[in-house]
């Protein structure tokens, strides 16, 4: 299986703006063509900043599924041309899973499922927070630093990835780990050295 973590950074106030429009209109047309697993928003961190991730079976699977996007007149000419033009910076990472979870097979399953639109006016934001941790330094059992059970009331660690192609925060051989808790206080801050650590609230609409 191939992840990819896409981030848009946006203006002050940009990101809330592009995610009403993706809500109600982008969502329904891209999750025709494109497996969805989580939508998040930064809390701290790069702010007015969207990660979502996405999974495929392979290159090629990921190919057809952008393929059949790009031949979307309603992603394509409706949604694209009025939201893209927000977006002030892209980056993607390819990824490949090291230790996962119940919660990340669950949304696997689910992640050729199409969503029905939300409402422009609904919370862009839903329930719980998620922490991203970016090439975190290893403890001395080799654990990821963040892939532990929350402190309270929550899922803990969901997955932890091994960086194929990247840049930046995310070059090649790094690791990525995303953790969730239904209360910020139930998410474990890093004690150790990591290129960074972003706290999310996932998006009404994200399956993670």
């Amino acid at each position: 299986m191939i992840y990819e973590l896409r981030s848009y950074d946006f203006d002050p106030a940009g990101a809330p703006r592009y995610l009403a429009l993706f809500q109600s209109e982008g969502l329904p047309l891209v999750t025709r063509h494109l497996p969805l697993l989580g939508y998040w928003l930064t809390e701290t961190g790069g702010l007015n900043r969207l990660h979502h991730l996405w999974v495929y079976r392979d290159l090629e699977d990921r190919a057809a599924c952008r393929a059949g996007a790009s031949r979307d007149k309603g992603w394509t000419q409706g949604f694209a041309p009025r939201a893209f033009p927000m977006i002030r910076r892209q980056t993607s990472c390819l990824m490949t899973l090291e230790v996962g979870s119940e919660a990340l097979r669950r949304a696997e399953e689910a992640a050729r499922r199409a969503h029905g639109p939300v409402a422009a006016s609904a919370p862009v934001t839903g329930p719980g927070w998620a922490m991203l941790l970016r090439d975190p330094s290893r403890g001395k059992t080799g654990d990821e630093e963040g892939a532990v059970e929350p402190k309270g009331g929550g899922a803990g660690l969901v997955a932890c990835w091994r960086v194929l192609s990247g840049v930046g925060e995310a070059p090649p051989g790094a690791r990525i780990v995303l953790s969730r808790a239904a209360e910020a206080g139930g998410l474990r801050f890093p004690d150790r050295p990591a290129r960074a650590c972003e706290l999310m609230r996932p998006t009404s609409f994200s399956p993670l």
